[in-house]
């Protein structure tokens, strides 16, 4: 049926990302920081 492979698709995304990976992004990040590194585009080639 639909929802038994929805729970499937779910499940095997779970394990392949990993639970606290994915706990991570979708809670996000606890405690802003006021640290910004630069950022750079170089160019190489």
């Amino acid at each position: 049926s639909i929802a038994a492979k929805l729970i499937l698709i779910v499940t095997m995304y779970v394990g392949r990302v990993g639970v606290l990976l994915l706990m991570s992004a979708v809670l996000g990040d606890p405690r802003p920081t006021r640290i910004h590194y630069p950022e750079e585009n170089l160019l190489v080639g």
